[in-house]
């Protein structure tokens, strides 16, 4: 059990990162398989480093694990699993964010709320999935358990 777990956090398991790619003599193989580094936390998220490269990668060149930052630039891509921790709904205008990336989320379990910047909101639940093209938005997770969510952020050229 950690020591440091937030807010009651029903499964405060890591993820775990299995890496397969292709050996030179062309067949596949595991190249990893363990814990993936973790991100960052804070008291409302935990996000840890899945995936990612700076630019378009060429087949055979993804099979190392990537722990660099959150974002990617704008050629890169980011993929990242974060749990979402229970908390009051009085966070929200501080969690208010957008990025310059297009970004595929995927609840893997429990529940969230996706509000976005201009006061519309939806709720999510294992199996929903959401396509967030750079809008304002926040994460909010009302409880009582975790909510983990896997993310996939494509970078985007500056808007003109």
């Amino acid at each position: 059990e950690m020591a440091s777990e937030p807010k009651g956090a029903a499964d405060p398991r890591q993820p775990r990162r299995v890496i397969a790619a292709r050996a030179a003599g062309g067949e596949g193989v595991f190249v990893g398989d363990g814990a993936p580094p973790l991100l960052f936390e804070s008291d409302r998220y935990r996000t840890w480093a899945i995936w990612g490269s700076e630019s378009r990668p060429a087949l055979g060149e993804h099979d190392k694990p990537f722990t660099a930052t959150f974002l990617p630039p704008p050629e890169g891509v980011r993929v990242t699993v974060a749990d979402v921790f229970p908390g009051e709904r009085s966070e929200i205008a501080a969690g208010m964010h957008d990025t310059p990336t297009i970004d595929f989320v995927f609840v893997l379990s429990g529940r969230v709320h996706l509000i976005e910047s201009g006061g519309e909101e939806v709720v999510l639940e294992a199996g929903d999935s959401v396509v967030q093209a750079g809008s304002g938005h926040s994460w909010h997770n009302p409880g009582p358990g975790l909510a983990r969510i896997a993310v996939v952020l494509l970078g985007t050229a500056p808007a003109e």
